[in-house]
């Protein structure tokens, strides 16, 4: 009976911890999308000036995030994102903000790939 009631709690433990980190990284990654998404508004409007603000506010953003991604995502997910974020300031600023537009798309696209990988599974529970 005893092995049993461990068991469970075990199931019970892993159950908590997948949940509570599905929903980590679904709440950081629409965070992120959320700034990532107002700074390709604000480059289609010819505001490169706020855009290049929004990007430093994904940048911080993510390296506060970071943390917790890597404690529930493998490190090949995040390496693009992880060398991606830095440089799209980068771009905005050479002048020529199609790239950077081009990449803030690349970036949200592999956020919305990281909430659809993590939903909740068993195969994502164990």
């Amino acid at each position: 009976m005893k092995r049993l009631a461990l068991c469970a709690a075990l199931l019970l433990i892993c159950f908590a911890v997948a949940v509570y980190g599905y929903f980590s990284l679904k709440n950081g990654c629409e965070e992120l999308i959320a700034v990532l998404e107002s700074a390709a508004v604000s480059i289609r409007e010819k505001k490169n000036e706020e855009a290049g603000e929004k990007l430093a506010k994904a940048d911080r953003l993510w390296k506060e995030k970071q943390r917790s991604f890597n404690v529930f995502l493998d490190h090949d997910s995040l390496e693009n994102l992880d060398s991606s974020l830095p440089a799209l300031k980068k771009l905005l600023d050479s002048g020529n903000p199609d790239p950077a537009f081009e990449g803030i798309q690349k970036c949200i696209a592999a956020l919305q790939n990281i909430v659809d990988e993590q939903k909740i599974c068993v195969q994502n529970i164990l």
